[in-house]
């Protein structure tokens, strides 16, 4: 049975073990601070609460009944639509996701979770050329925006952009140097991008920003695959060969098919002396 409780900030409805208020993003301290109340499922902001919690637990089926309810109580705020396309998408609904999120952004052409959202979709659907859009029409929104720019890269990159793909890196890793606190996974997604993009371009120095990668998010054992496949293919002459798309489809190819953890890696590079 599900048990329901009371923010203590903002009295919005909380499901039992979320982290944080989907209302108020209070942090939730359990089991103590939270007083065990009746779901009121009349008013659109606790139901949107709810809602956001069971998205934030996984359970989208669940929180996907308390997004319809949502906009069957208003319709026109994005927030409800967004949150059904969340709950679409990791439903593997895309066409239902899209649908959803281009509505809610319609309402909000700000809201996060669903430009998120749909710059997935875009990917998912390859279609490069949406997302690349898509990534400069929300950093027209926050030009700070450091995934934002990052999802920009990938995109030019993916369309074969290449100097464009690289230049937006470096303005992403600026920014994120720049920031008051820079987020350890941005430092690494964004130094994977440019060490793909130098395989991809057929430039020396990939394996520098593979390890800066590492040094920024030590606990991402892609990114000891990514330069373990690197060094093995350097060493094999066959990391330029061919094609961009060749050459980076080769690179995330071996990466995948690696094992190497933070150990084991470091433990090879100095019993071959690289």
């Amino acid at each position: 049975m599900q048990q329901w409780y009371q923010c203590p900030n903002c009295s919005s409805q909380v499901t039992f073990g979320m982290r944080f208020c989907g209302n108020c993003g209070t942090q939730l301290n359990w089991p103590t601070q939270q007083h065990q109340t009746e779901p009121q499922l009349d008013n659109k902001e606790n139901i949107g609460s709810i809602g956001v919690g069971l998205a934030n637990q996984g359970r989208y089926e669940e929180a996907l009944k308390y997004a319809e309810m949502f906009i069957s109580l208003d319709a026109d705020d994005a927030r409800g639509w967004g949150l059904k396309g969340v709950c679409l998408y990791n439903l593997e609904k895309n066409g239902d996701a899209l649908v959803c999120c281009k509505r809610a952004l319609e309402i909000d052409p700000k809201l996060k979770g669903a430009r998120d959202i749909l710059g997935a979709i875009y990917y998912k659907k390859e279609d490069y050329e949406a997302l690349a859009l898509h990534a400069q029409e929300t950093l027209g929104f926050n030009p700070e925006d450091i995934k934002a720019r990052i999802m920009l890269s990938e995109a030019l990159a993916l369309s074969n952009r290449l100097a464009e793909a690289e230049q937006e890196a470096r303005k992403a890793l600026e920014a994120a140097y720049n920031a008051d606190f820079a987020d350890p996974d941005d430092l690494s997604m964004i130094n994977q991008q440019l060490g793909i993009l130098c395989v991809m371009r057929g430039h020396d120095g990939g394996l520098e920003y593979f390890e800066n990668a590492l040094k920024a998010n030590q606990h991402n054992d892609w990114m000891y695959k990514l330069a373990d496949a690197y060094i093995v293919l350097n060493i094999t002459g066959m990391l330029l060969e061919g094609t961009p798309d060749e050459r980076r489809t080769r690179l995330l190819g071996l990466a995948a098919k690696r094992t190497r953890t933070y150990g084991s890696y470091l433990q090879w590079r100095q019993e071959n002396e690289l």
